[in-house]
């Protein structure tokens, strides 16, 4: 028997945890990290692909899952994948300044095609477009925040991953204590996944705005202006940019 595959109180997960995460906002890092600890523990389910991680065995049902991944781009609220998973729902939700996870999404959709040109007046479409969405995510999920739910900024990712990953896996686990020498392990043996350009590379430092393609600054500090009061200081979302608009990250 595979010893690590067997259940203890530090790595069993309770219910099924629905994990709703803005696009790029880290999801992927902190799934590999919670897939790592619990292993075989860890049924994931990507609703858009139909893929499923750990199949228990033969007999597989929904039911066994207990990690789903939504961007819940209709914004339907707790009632998200409800058919599919409708008890012990508890929710891990991501999030990330706007202007960071919108870039990266676009330079996302861009290297899978799911823009066909690449020209600055389809940037200011899509972020017009996306900035609206992550408002009205931001309502849903932050705003008007559900019981049994815990948030994970990309921030708290990039600055402690050991605290955030810690965070999740007490959430997950409804336990305080963890495994914290095989979370370590762990963390040590993952990297952030970051698109840069056309090449797909791995680095261990959180890539700054000022490269992204359509990079403007005077028209991103107007933005994060207009979005701090109501939208990023409520949820503890710092300032990518100083009061002489300069990048601070």
């Amino acid at each position: 028997m595979n010893t690590e595959s067997v259940l203890t109180p530090l790595r069993e997960i309770q219910g099924t945890i629905i994990n709703v995460s803005f696009p790029r906002s880290g999801h992927r890092f902190l799934r590999e990290i919670l897939s790592g600890y619990f292993e075989n523990c860890f049924v994931f389910y990507e609703p858009y692909t139909k893929n499923v991680t750990n199949r228990p065995d033969a007999n597989f049902t929904l039911k066994n899952v207990n990690y789903v991944k939504t961007h819940d781009f209709h914004l339907t609220g707790r009632r998200v994948l409800i058919f599919e998973f409708p008890k012990n729902r508890r929710y891990l939700v991501q999030i990330r300044h706007p202007l960071e996870s919108i870039a990266s999404y676009y330079e996302f959709s861009v290297k899978h095609g799911h823009i066909r040109h690449d020209n600055e007046v389809e940037w200011h479409k899509f972020l017009t477009e996306k900035l609206n969405y992550w408002k009205r995510f931001n309502n849903v999920w932050l705003l008007k925040k559900p019981p049994d739910s815990l948030l994970i900024s990309y921030d708290d990712i990039c600055s402690d991953t050991f605290k955030a990953a810690k965070k999740a896996i007490r959430f997950l686990t409804n336990q305080t204590s963890i495994d914290s020498i095989r979370l370590a392990k762990v963390i040590k043996d993952q990297e952030i996944l970051q698109y840069v350009g056309d090449a797909e590379s791995k680095k261990q430092n959180r890539r700054q705005l000022k490269f992204f393609k359509y990079f403007n600054a005077a028209e991103f500090v107007k933005l994060e202006h207009s979005l701090f009061e109501k939208y990023l200081q409520p949820n503890g979302i710092g300032l990518l940019f100083d009061s002489n608009g300069s990048l601070q990250k």
